[in-house]
């Protein structure tokens, strides 16, 4: 939390909002952790959907059999 500093000199932030920035701060971490390993998740599945479609993909399954 780098910007704490910043938030208490700059801004006026007292003990008490830098208290509340660090709780909100740690919430909402754990749920962008999530929405970006499901995403990449999601990414993947379509990315493989896609790529055993093409007729690239058919070409190397054929030559490696």
């Amino acid at each position: 939390m780098a910007a704490l500093g910043l938030m208490a000199s700059m801004l006026g932030f007292g003990e008490a909002e830098l208290a509340l920035m660090i709780a909100l701060y740690m919430a909402q971490d754990s749920f962008g952790t999530t929405c970006n390993i499901t995403g990449d998740g999601a990414i993947s599945l379509w990315v493989n959907k896609f790529a055993k479609q093409s007729p690239q993909a058919e070409n190397i399954e054929q030559t490696q059999n």
